[in-house]
């Protein structure tokens, strides 16, 4: 790294034969960053893994072009020229540049990086000129001052050209000129009065010999007007002659340096202060050497390989830029550059302040609500790794995580982030805590840095009480036989005031079957289907199921809560073989009795006994298991008995028709 990492020069180019002055420019430019010439702004982007640099060129505000430099190339846009001399490369970056530009003028402004200058005005007397740097701003009238790493030198009003002019001959400093158009001379008694005709930017002007004038960027000082040949009894209006002429350009000239803080010549494993490090001399690497940054503890805080090229490495840390200007077999010669703003501060406080707040006026137990917490870092330095974690009270139940993160939170920013409870408690609820545990960097400390922890405020909400409440209603056949689908169809309503996540939770015993359908699940036996009931709603189920064995059943519903199970109810049928024989019995009972008439005026009054016949079904099951003995019946008794009962039957209807005549 060479010691002067920033020079420039300002001087002015004139027409053709009066070579004058122009602006130049060797500087390091921290990347990404631009620099600025007038109306000419060149930003420079991130360097390629062989050290090429990424160039936007804007002319006027706009898009110009866009150039991948190597090292050594050079590229001009209008009047100025840049050249991309090479690279430093640390865990910052900068690009080594040069510049060559015209002229400053009043108006015009000059950035470089973290630096910028701004020409205020100039005059015959002087100028101002304000320069600013990391945000620092101040006004300068001096020849000679110091910003930052730059020592500065400014000369005003230069001088463009002192000479003979003849007629149509000009001077030009880029867009401007001073062109003398012609000689002119009058008589005034014996007195002769001479002088010029100049042409400056397009406007013409008269001087006499003698006499200045400032006019646009120029200061025009004609010293005499030399008439060649007799001036005759007239005056002469276009004289053969020349003119000798004196002329400063109204702008500045620019010197700049850049001065480190140190140089530091050091033998491996020796160490020298820097600012609040310490820099120690590691150990040569052939044409680099080893460099490292220690606290005072002797803790190491950066490390890096330092070596020389036209790609050169760097060491940087907050606040400091440590570069090698040579090397020898015994010793290294190391240059510092540093910046107290950016030294680490162990004085500075580390606080984040956390604050738990609710937005709903209105909270009703079981219904979710938002809680709200807010941190903001009211310290002096970066947080960073937080770990957020929130724990409600016993009255209230997260249904959120309960944990977030936050990588890094610099002094005076906030944030806000958001949990959802559910209160299952009503009245007067306590919200909880929040806790955070945070990193505190105090890199000029022996541990470098601390875990601190933090606690927000707690806060009471109010609760209105809420009833939940559920009639769950089951439909289906007492008996189905075994093997034949049917359907059990349940009814659930909502008789409570609140509206909760629930599941219907139908426990189906072993031996029977079930078809799921969309939106119901299986679980330890139980079909599960999520519901969806404000108060007052219902909503009905149908499941179809098949028995697969016979016997008597239960099929058990609820309903089931985050807060319990709600409304329980069975329902009870019986599965009968595929194999059952239906048997229907007729039962006689048969009284017979005689007429017994009474008499009573001219009526008669019949009693009589009617034989009652009762039908009964039942079902009589055949199993795998077991023998069911039928006793053998001949068919002549069948028919015997049928005849029996058609007979029975007949004498009972006749019975019922002569009592119905007799009674008439």
């Amino acid at each position: 790294m060479k010691k002067v990492l920033l020079f420039l020069t300002l001087f002015f180019l004139v027409s053709t034969s009066v070579p004058v002055s122009s602006l130049s420019a060797e500087a390091m430019v921290k990347l990404p960053g631009s620099v600025t010439v007038d109306g000419i702004n060149l930003r420079f982007g991130d360097l390629s893994i062989d050290g090429k640099l990424m160039v936007d060129v804007y002319v006027d505000g706009s898009h110009y072009r866009s150039l991948t430099l190597s090292p050594g190339e050079n590229v001009s846009i209008n009047d100025l020229k840049f050249k991309y001399e090479g690279a430093y490369i640390g865990s910052e970056s900068f690009a080594v540049i040069s510049l060559q530009y015209s002229y400053l003028l009043a108006g015009d402004k000059l950035v470089i990086g973290d630096y910028r200058f701004r020409v205020l005005s100039v005059d015959q007397k002087g100028f101002k000129i304000n320069a600013t740097y990391k945000g620092e701003s101040k006004i300068f009238t001096q020849s000679s001052f110091k910003i930052g790493h730059l020592q500065v030198k400014v000369n005003s009003t230069p001088n463009v050209f002192d000479g003979i002019l003849n007629p149509g001959e000009n001077v030009t400093v880029g867009d401007h000129y001073v062109k003398l158009v012609k000689i002119w001379a009058s008589k005034s008694g014996e007195k002769v009065v001479s002088g010029a005709v100049f042409e400056i930017d397009g406007n013409s002007y008269t001087l006499e010999s003698g006499k200045s004038q400032t006019v646009g960027s120029f200061v025009v000082d004609l010293k005499s007007a030399t008439i060649v040949g007799e001036l005759g009894e007239e005056d002469c209006d276009n004289c053969k002659g020349y003119a000798e002429v004196s002329i400063n350009l109204l702008a500045v000239s620019i010197d700049a340096e850049t001065v480190p803080d140190a140089q530091i010549k050091l033998s491996p494993g020796q160490t020298a202060s820097v600012g609040p490090y310490i820099l120690r001399y590691d150990y040569p690497l052939g044409d680099a050497v080893k460099a490292s940054l220690l606290n005072n503890c002797g803790q190491k805080l950066a490390e890096g390989r330092l070596r020389l090229g036209e790609i050169s490495y760097v060491l940087a840390y907050p606040g400091a830029i440590i570069g090698l200007e040579s090397i020898s077999d015994e010793s290294a010669e190391f240059i510092v550059f540093l910046d107290p703003s950016e030294f680490p501060d162990v004085t500075k406080t580390a606080n984040l302040l956390m604050s738990l707040e609710v937005k709903d006026t209105k909270i009703k137990q079981y219904v979710p609500f938002d809680v709200v917490l807010r941190v903001k870092n009211t310290g002096s330095v970066a947080l960073k790794n937080a770990l957020i974690t929130f724990e409600p009270s016993k009255g209230l139940k997260l249904v959120s995580d309960n944990t977030v993160s936050i990588d890094s939170i610099a002094p005076g920013k906030e944030a806000a982030f958001t949990f959802k409870v559910v209160p299952i408690q009503n009245g007067t609820v306590e919200l909880g805590k929040a806790y955070a545990t945070v990193l505190a960097p105090f890199e000029l400390a022996c541990g470098q840095c601390t875990i601190l922890t933090f606690t927000s405020n707690t806060a009471n909400v109010t609760v209105e009480p809420s009833t939940i409440k559920y009639n769950v209603s089951p439909t289906g056949p007492e008996s189905v036989p075994v093997g034949t689908p049917f359907n059990l169809s349940i009814t659930v309503e909502n008789k409570g005031d609140v509206s909760i996540p629930a599941n219907l939770s139908i426990r189906i015993p072993p031996g029977v079957g079930v078809e799921l359908s969309k939106d119901m699940a299986l679980k330890d036996g139980a079909v599960v289907v999520p519901l969806s009931l404000g108060p007052g709603d219902k909503e009905t189920l149908v499941l179809e199921l098949v028995p697969s064995s016979p016997g008597n059943y239960s099929i058990t519903a609820l309903v089931e809560t985050p807060y319990g199970e709600y409304s329980p109810v069975k329902f009870f049928f019986t599965v009968i073989s595929s194999k059952t024989t239906v048997i229907t019995k007729t039962e006689h009972v048969t009284e017979t009795v005689s007429p017994v008439e009474t008499s009573q005026g001219n009526k008669t009054t019949v009693t009589a006994t009617i034989t009652n016949v009762t039908t009964t079904t039942e079902y009589k099951t055949e199993t795998t298991t077991s023998t069911v003995e039928v006793p053998y019946t001949p068919l002549t008794t069948k028919l015997l008995w049928f005849g029996v009962g058609v007979a029975i039957g007949v004498g009972v209807i006749i019975g019922i028709a002569w009592y119905m005549s007799r009674s008439s």
